[in-house]
């Protein structure tokens, strides 16, 4: 596991480029949920959200990992909202994956409505290929379901 976090995330925090940064916790982050590694992928995700606030990606990994996180301890449907949001605004609310992830945000703390309000949105801006997955995960929002990983 050392090896792996030596070749995706940097432990030299003098990097000009935060970007590449916060990339790279992107990356080692999603190595680690793949593992199931919860606590550690959410630490790696929330590096990169530290490293740029203003990262759309950074904020939407965040909110997927908190809202759909099988083990429960780790989710928090509020935080996951407010991650969510952050990165459609930092979209102009036109970013399907981040209008997806804050659907599912809505849906973990109850939200149907909300919920399937956003997940329509996200609809519109999705690609041909992804729409039946967005359609399953509608109508999982409209029969008061939660989308887990």
């Amino acid at each position: 596991m050392d090896a792996l976090r030596d070749e995706i995330s940097l432990d030299d925090r003098d990097s000009p480029d935060v970007l590449q940064d916060a990339l790279r916790c992107i990356g080692f982050g999603t190595a680690l949920f793949q593992l199931r590694m919860y606590d550690r992928a959410l630490a790696e995700v929330r590096q990169a959200v530290n490293l740029d606030g203003e990262y759309a990606v950074a904020q939407s990994n965040l909110a997927a990992y908190l809202a759909v996180t099988p083990d429960e301890r780790y989710r928090d449907g509020q935080l996951a909202i407010e991650a969510a949001s952050r990165a459609c605004v930092l979209t102009d609310w036109h970013c399907w994956r981040s209008l997806s992830v804050l659907a599912a945000a809505y849906a973990e703390t109850d939200q149907f409505d909300k919920a399937v309000q956003t997940s329509e949105r996200a609809m519109v801006y999705a690609p041909e290929a992804e729409k039946p997955v967005r359609r399953e995960r509608l109508e999982l929002y409209r029969s008061g379901g939660k989308f887990r990983l």
